[in-house]
This record gives structure tokens, sequence and C-alpha cells, in this order.
């Protein structure tokens, strides 16, 4: 339990033991510091002397090893632990390897950030996304430790706020506006796609522009996720950038609804498909984008392809598969509800559509308790003798009042 004492020269002293029985003293200017420290770090709540999962001797050093064997792949995805390695070997370990996990304080969480932000390597500051990928992978390290009982609380929580690392929502949908296509981009881009090479990569082009898929769920699509009769494309996997690996998508399967232009242009890559495999012998594959050698599409293989076709269409810059899917996203929102965005972009909830695509949700004109009018009988009072039209579901009919 923690000991609050009244020191010297007006200073609080903050005095606990952690799960480890090693006992901690901090120094504050006020008593409503260390009150929040306490809050922070849990050293307020009662607890059993547990025992620790973990040598409570362990440097950060040995402690992120050990963690960053216990969150390998599939437990992680890959290009997560890969970030939360490089910051680990390059940034986390350099810096703060010598502590003992029991003894790291806030305060040299918030000066290892802010040496971040500062000088990052060889006096290069990193950017605040940088940091942000270093301050996830310390966050979650310990965290871990938390959960193994070496420490009460977790040292880091909350910084991210207070270095403002994750972007605002204007930020965020600025950034994402300047990625968004105008009409006659989309046009000049979906031409020089069907110019080249026999239009070999309009179809997919045009699925990019027209469903807002993923690129790994593009690539990953099969020919029975094509469904005509009932306008839908079934997302139901997606293809790993790094490994080829087919997992499920980013937040679950969903279907999108699939556009009649869109379904008139794969209904003839499908036709195309067939007749070639006819023509070789053989039966149509599953993909519905392969390969020469009938495989998925390779990630970089697209983004090249993507890259030229922005050069041959005249666009300022090259584009990237993420491009198509925001402007997706963005036209969705100027005529339809958030919640329709958010099924068609695959979101995991709500609020992450409002955060990126916010700006483009128009205001639109309401009618208010008006709306219960429409089919009921509606009635409009005149002085005795008046004629008197009503509206009743749609007909009209006149009445004399009388007594």
């Amino acid at each position: 339990m923690a000991v609050f004492r009244w020191a010297a020269k007006g200073k609080w002293v903050h005095d606990y033991r952690d799960a480890t029985g090693t006992r901690h003293r901090s120094i504050h200017d006020s008593r409503e510091e260390a009150k929040a420290e306490e809050h922070r770090i849990g050293s307020g709540r009662r607890r059993h002397r547990l025992r620790p999962h973990a040598d409570p001797r362990s440097t950060v050093a040995d402690y992120a090893l050990r963690w960053l064997g216990r969150i390998m792949p599939p437990i992680l995805k890959r290009r997560a632990y890969q970030a939360h390695a490089e910051a680990v070997r390059l940034y986390i370990v350099p810096r703060l390897g010598k502590f003992r996990v029991t003894e790291l304080r806030r305060s040299d969480v918030i000066g290892f950030l802010t040496g971040c932000l500062q000088k990052g390597v060889n006096g290069q500051p990193l950017s605040r996304g940088s940091v942000r990928i270093i301050y996830s992978a310390l966050r979650a390290m310990l965290q871990a430790a938390v959960d193994d009982e070496l420490v009460t609380g977790n040292v880091s929580a909350r910084l991210g706020r207070k270095f403002r690392l994750q972007p605002t929502a204007h930020e965020r949908q600025a950034a994402t506006e300047e990625r968004v296509l105008e009409p006659g981009e989309r046009r000049a881009l979906l031409d020089a796609a069907r110019a080249e090479e026999e239009g070999a990569w309009f179809p997919l082009v045009l699925t990019l522009d027209r469903a807002g898929l993923r690129l790994g769920e593009a690539i990953g699509l099969e020919v029975s996720d094509i469904r005509f009769e009932a306008r839908k494309v079934r997302v139901k996997q997606t293809i790993d950038r790094d490994t080829g690996d087919v997992g499920p998508p980013k937040h679950g399967p969903r279907e999108v609804d699939l556009s009649p232009g869109l379904a008139e242009v794969l209904e003839a890559h499908i036709t195309g498909l067939e007749v070639s495999a006819n023509r070789g012998g053989g039966k149509i594959g599953k993909w519905l984008f392969p390969s020469e050698a009938g495989t998925p599409l390779d990630h970089a293989n697209v983004r090249r392809a993507l890259r030229r076709l922005s050069k041959t269409a005249g666009l300022e810059r090259a584009l990237c598969p993420q491009d198509l899917r925001h402007t997706f996203g963005s036209t969705l929102a100027t005529v339809e509800l958030p919640q329709y965005v958010q099924a068609q972009m695959g979101h995991k909830d709500l609020s992450t559509t409002m955060q990126i695509y916010g700006s483009a949700f128009k205001p639109r004109p309401r009618r208010g308790v008006a709306l219960m009018d429409d089919g009921m009988l509606r009635v409009t009072k005149r002085s005795r003798g008046d004629r008197v039209v009503t509206l009743a579901r749609g007909r009209t009919r006149e009445e004399v009042l009388t007594n």
C-alpha cells in the first residue's frame, strides 16, 4: 500500500512496494501529483504479493528479448512484429536497455521519447510517426511486464497523448483529402489502364476504384467471390504482402456492393479467363486476377504497374492502391450515410470512418417532425361551409364542413 509523507521544502514523498516486494520512493511537488502517480501505477491498490513470471532483476534489454520471443508470428502479424523488433533493436535497448524493468520510471520514458523527437539518430530528429511506432512497442512491452507481475503499472501509459504522437481527426482528414483523385484524374487513369497491353490491368484497377478494396483483398479475390445476381463482392480473404500467405481480412470478412459498371467489366473479364483456359485444354483457375503462372499477383508488381499507369495518364504524382481506396471512401461519403461507408470499407468501427472521411459527409436537409405526416391524414381547418381538401395515403377528396 502506498504511503504519503510530507518532506522538507514543501515536497511530498510517495513510498510503496511493488508486487515483487521491491520498495520505491518518489518525490513530488504536491500531494496531488503524488496521488496522480499512485493512480497511474496502481500502487494504491491492496494486493497480495504474487510470484512474478519473470526474473525481477531483468533489465529492459533482457526482458525485451523475452517479450519479442512471445509475440512472434503468428501471434502478431509479421509487419507489426518487424516494426516492434526494429524499435527494440535501434532505440529501446540502446537507450533504456540497462535499466531494470522494476526500476524504470515515468520520467525515464518521458526523457527517452523527448530525445527521440529532438535528437533521434545521429542528431537527426525523428518524425512523430516514427516515434509513435517506437512508443507503441515500448508501451506493449511494459504492459506485458504488468501481466508478468514484474510491475504494478505501465509507466508509459497515456504518454502518446502527452507528446501528440497520434494525428488529430482534422490532420487525418486533411491527409486523406490530399490523396483523393478528382473525377478527371480517375478517368485519365482508367483510360490509360484500358489502352495499355490490351487492357490487362484494367479489370483490377477498376475493382480498386469502384470497390475500395485493400490491395491484399483485391488480389485475393476468387472468381466465385463475384456474385452477379446479388450484385455483391464477397471479401473473405487477403494475401500478405511479405509472405504471400492467405488469411482473413483486417477486420473479418464482408460483402461489398457491386456497381453495374464494374459488374459488366468483371463479367467480360471472367469470360476471357474461361476462353483462355479452354484454349489450353484446362479449366479456369480460382483466382480472379491471376498471374501468368496462375498464382495470385504480387503486391510489388501491382504497385509498379499503378505507378507506370499514373505516368502514362499524365498525373502529377505516382498513385498507390490506397489512393484509390481513399477516393472510393471519400466519394461515397458525399452521398451515403457513415454506417454504409463503414460497411463498404470494412472499418472496425464507425469512429474510424468518421476520423478518416468525416469532412466528406455533407450536411443533409432535415424535415424534423414533418416526416411524421407522410402517408397520414392531413386536415386543414377552415371556417364553416368552406371546402377542405384532405390527403390520405396519396389520395385526395373534398368535404364540406357541417355542424
